[in-house]
């Protein structure tokens, strides 16, 4: 299978966000004819504007060049709970989708295939899950305003991390503790 060019890169990506032509030019800072180029091939973008590029869809130098399919997320800007919150986060995703995979024998699969198949075999135990979450957190907006307000002071400060990545982890982490019962249940371990 070949890997895309450079120019096919671009244009999948400027057509994944939906951006013309021109919203794209605006945003690199060039003419529409100059994106039109970089896209059919006849003409490279500078190394300036191919970071701009790389930057606009959150994707490596790497990528677009066709050497590495990794993805990145730019943390710069964020304190070191919060990188550290990130961290936790994409670790606990990862988890779950290897465990999924193993339970759904697509070990290899696309990560969208992936998501799909566990939403699809798994939505009841996870819209439990949902109500459950869902009921807590209306538990803990009936928090004082003052309770509310430190709850606020201690996240700018760093010492307490984003109340919503907390959720986001404590959810993930419900949904593979969910998984891992019913592989219980499936093995007669219960």
């Amino acid at each position: 299978m070949n890997k895309p060019n450079l120019g096919e890169q671009i244009r999948k990506l400027r057509l994944s966000k939906k951006y013309t032509l021109a919203v794209m030019a605006n945003r690199l800072g060039v003419t529409t004819s100059a994106v039109a180029a970089y896209e059919n091939g006849s003409r490279n973008p500078s190394f300036d504007v191919l970071l701009k590029i790389a930057r606009m869809f959150n994707v490596t130098a790497d990528n677009l060049l066709g050497h590495s399919s990794k993805d990145y997320i730019d943390i710069s800007g964020l304190c070191s709970a919060q990188r550290d919150s990130v961290e936790s986060l994409v670790s606990t995703y990862r988890k779950f989708n290897a465990l999924v995979a193993g339970m759904l024998g697509m070990e290899g699969g696309s990560e969208r295939e992936l998501a799909q198949a566990a939403e699809e075999r798994f939505a009841d135990s996870f819209e439990a899950l949902e109500r459950e979450i869902e009921d807590k957190k209306g538990q803990s907006k009936s928090k004082s305003p003052d309770a509310q307000k430190q709850t606020y002071e201690n996240a700018q400060d760093g010492k307490e991390a984003n109340v919503s990545e907390n959720c986001e982890i404590k959810y993930l982490e419900a949904r593979i503790k969910t998984l891992e019962n019913i592989i219980k249940q499936k093995n007669g371990d219960a």
